[in-house]
């Protein structure tokens, strides 16, 4: 836990919006899979 006092504030809000993207990416990819490749 203490570690994650080290680092940087900025590098910490990037890597939350970069996994915030790439996990929303993922879900659109998902969908679509589900949505339009079933049929």
């Amino acid at each position: 836990m203490s570690a994650l006092g080290f680092l940087p504030i900025p590098l910490v809000s990037a890597l939350l919006l970069i996994g915030f993207a790439v996990s929303m990416m993922i879900a659109f990819n998902v969908l679509g899979e589900h949505g339009s490749g079933k049929s």
